[in-house]
């Protein structure tokens, strides 16, 4: 009877030791970076998609004070330029005054993309820029956060696009 006592203790806490770690990555930020171009230009967009999971939050980028803001930390390059910083393709879900940090809370939920204009240098191969490219922020809930600090995100060619006219273009 003993072995079998001490194989269900092993096993109860073996599964207590794992159990957290199948909830956490059932509920990690999923990001995906990507760079687009347009057609027969050297300059384009720079794109981190996040998906965070139901009932969690990430801070804004803009968001001042502590909590930190999400901040992405791109290495300079000479096979490109940041044309400005990162916005967000959405305004993000405002808290004038939050209780618990005594100010103004500003947080993303559910899908977000992360954009900046980029110019590629005129030697460099379009299709294959290089980026250095890492992110750090907090996912959160009401129970607490996680951190993730220096998260590396590959930046994939998502391909070429089109420019938009303006409506005054086409109306002429």
């Amino acid at each position: 009877m003993r072995p079998r006592i001490a194989t269900a203790s092993l096993f109860a806490f073996l599964l207590g030791l794992v159990s957290p770690l199948a909830i956490f990555a059932q509920n990690d930020i999923k990001i995906e970076g990507a760079y687009h171009i347009e057609k027969n230009q050297r300059h384009g967009w720079l794109i981190l998609n996040l998906e965070i999971p139901k009932g969690y939050h990430v801070y804004a980028l803009t968001q001042k004070g502590s909590p930190p803001p999400t901040k992405i930390d791109l290495k300079e390059s000479e096979q490109f330029e940041l044309l400005k910083k990162f916005e967000a393709n959405k305004k993000p879900h405002v808290v004038e005054h939050d209780p618990v940090f005594d100010q103004r809370i500003e947080t993303y939920e559910g899908k977000i993309a992360l954009r900046a204009p980029i110019r590629v240098a005129s030697d460099v191969d379009l299709e294959n820029v290089d980026f250095d490219l890492k992110i750090s922020g907090q996912l959160c809930n009401d129970s607490g956060c996680r951190l993730f600090n220096g998260k590396s995100v590959e930046i994939e060619f998502a391909g070429f696009y089109e420019k938009e006219e303006k409506k005054e273009e086409k109306e002429k």
